[in-house]
């Protein structure tokens, strides 16, 4: 039974520590979730302000007044966006690059951005020939695909990453499965034994000290340990009844090796005075050392029963106070 409710203890303890698990997990997924999507969406957004960029170079080289304001906004948010992502950043719940490919092609936009701001510092300063012009439109385009590229690399690993907590759910489920099916088995065994034991108690209620014995009433709508209480308590009394009558024999034992002793005496002095044969009274001295030889014998025994006795009954009153 010991070993039963061990790994029932050890099973609830697993369920608690898989179910937390399952917990935390789904929350920091939850979260991840969350900071992902919004890694995705500012990678996304670099490709419209680097689009966003070129537009205004190329709506300022046809205007009379020059307005870069937009231009500028876009670049610096361009700019501290990539920042961003290329190191973390805690504060907007950026995460740093997920894997070194995602890095390496960070630090190759970043380098490419250099590159086209450069020539958009050129067409800011009036330096609009064709040749500038062919160079910044190619070098936007570079941009954007490499820009494109990432983001299609984030969206593949998160994915990836997503599915891989999805498998350690569904492996934490599989777990907390089996825990419960093996409790659903150790608790079925925990029954068996108790219905063995409530059988067991209502067999030893119904052992008889003696003829005299009447059976204790239980109450029809008593619970299965009181029960097997009031069964114990049954076999208790014919217990008491037991040790009490030996007891007596006890007492009466010791009076009989009193009467014995002292009829031994008599005896005794009747022989030392009667003039017989040394071999008759040695046979007669003999019989009377047997028989109480044999009654001590007797009284040690039915001692020895009653103390055996009192164990027993000493037992099942632990027994009956833990029920």
């Amino acid at each position: 039974m010991n070993k039963i409710t061990t790994q029932i203890k050890l099973i609830g303890l697993s369920l608690s520590i898989i179910a937390i698990a399952l917990v935390l997990l789904t929350l920091n997924l939850n979260q991840k979730s969350k900071n992902d999507s919004n890694v995705v969406n500012i990678a996304g957004k670099e490709r419209m302000l680097t689009q966003k960029m070129a537009k205004e170079l190329f709506l300022n080289i046809n205007r009379q007044n020059k307005n870069f304001y937009d231009f500028e906004a876009a670049r610096g948010e361009f700019l501290f966006n990539l920042a961003n992502l290329t190191d973390g950043n805690k504060e907007t719940h950026i995460t740093p690059p997920p894997t070194q490919k995602i890095k390496e092609k960070l630090l190759a936009i970043k380098q490419q951005s250099t590159l086209f701001l450069a020539l958009a510092q050129k067409v800011k300063h009036g330096e609009n020939s064709e040749a500038i012009i062919a160079q910044m439109y190619a070098s936007n385009n570079l941009l954007l695909s490499m820009i494109d590229e990432t983001v299609k690399e984030y969206a593949t690993e998160f994915e990836a990453k997503r599915e891989r907590l999805e498998m350690l759910q569904y492996g934490g489920g599989g777990l907390i499965f089996i825990a419960v099916l093996m409790s659903m088995y150790l608790t079925r065994k925990i029954e068996t034994k108790f219905d063995k034991f409530l059988s067991k108690t209502k067999e030893i209620g119904a052992l008889r000290c003696d003829e005299g014995d009447m059976p204790l009433t239980v109450e029809a709508d008593a619970g299965e340990l009181d029960q097997a209480k009031n069964e114990l308590k049954s076999f208790m009394c014919k217990v008491e009844k037991v040790v009490s009558k030996a007891q007596k024999a006890l007492d009466e034992s010791q009076n009989a090796i009193a009467e014995l002793e002292l009829s031994a005496k008599v005896m005794e002095n009747r022989l030392n005075n009667e003039e017989l044969d040394e071999k008759i009274k040695k046979e007669m001295e003999s019989y009377i050392d047997k028989s109480e030889d044999l009654t001590i014998t007797s009284l040690e025994d039915i001692a020895g029963t009653k103390e055996v006795l009192q164990k027993f009954r000493e037992t099942l009153n632990q027994i009956s106070n833990k029920i």
